[in-house]
């Protein structure tokens, strides 16, 4: 009898499809994004080592960049405006690289030159920075992790030639997004270090370096992103904006 009572209490479920929930209605799968930031994993400089009037600077890497970070690579010189400057790779970490040109100013006999690329693996890196001319070549460079498939968000840049006056550089389009990474190189010719208030000194010369700030909300940077530069014959920057 016991056994009967139970077998009855089951047929309604069986009735409503074997055993299975049956839901009715329009129904979706909601899938959360994890979201995620751009991160700086490392920042280098050459410090102009062995890279003192020649036509060709290369610089292996201290840390070992990680199979797919992106390194931001700027070479900075005093050959003047108009010289081919080209990039080549090495090394497990970055020999299959592709590199893209960001960007190539200059000021007077000075010049900058931006490039991207991803490491094609983890392990050793060597950066070599070729030119015509002989000149000083200043390698500066940042891994970040984190960034998108695109992953430049915007660009900007600032050249003064002022005495004492500051040097403010805006992003070229306001399309900053929450969680992007703000890398702001730059090249002088001043004897004092430079400033920027709310950013951090990660590479410093007295003649090149390089200012980072994370950028955690929408249009921090867009305005206003420089900082002031003192005692300085011309100073060039180069904004460069990462977004995940």
């Amino acid at each position: 009898m016991k056994r009967l009572i139970a077998l009855l209490a089951l047929l309604p479920l069986l009735a409503a499809g074997g055993g299975q929930k049956v839901m009715t209605g329009n129904h979706r799968h909601v899938f959360s994004s994890s979201g995620g930031s751009v991160t700086l994993v490392h920042t280098e400089s050459n410090n102009y080592s062995s890279c003192i009037s020649v036509s060709s600077c290369s610089y292996t890497l201290p840390n070992n960049p990680t199979a797919g970070n992106l390194l931001v690579v700027s070479a900075d010189n005093n050959a003047g405006y108009g010289t081919s400057v080209y990039i080549s790779s090495s090394g497990v970490g970055c020999a299959s690289t592709s590199w893209t040109t960001l960007n190539q100013f200059n000021l007077y006999n000075g010049e900058m030159h931006t490039w991207t690329g991803v490491a094609s693996g983890t392990g050793s890196c060597t950066i070599v920075i070729t030119l015509g001319p002989s000149t000083d070549i200043g390698v500066v460079i940042a891994e970040l992790s984190g960034q998108g498939a695109s992953p430049v968000d915007s660009v900007g840049t600032c050249v003064n030639s002022s005495y004492g006056t500051s040097c403010t550089v805006t992003a070229s389009t306001a399309t900053t997004l929450a969680n992007d990474y703000a890398l702001a190189f730059w090249f002088q010719q001043c004897g004092t270090t430079p400033s920027a208030t709310g950013w951090t000194l990660s590479q410093n010369t007295t003649l090149d370096g390089l200012f980072t700030k994370g950028v955690p909300t929408l249009g921090t940077i867009v305005s206003n992103a420089g900082g002031s530069y003192n005692s300085c014959a011309w100073i060039l920057v180069q904004l460069v904006v990462i977004k995940p």
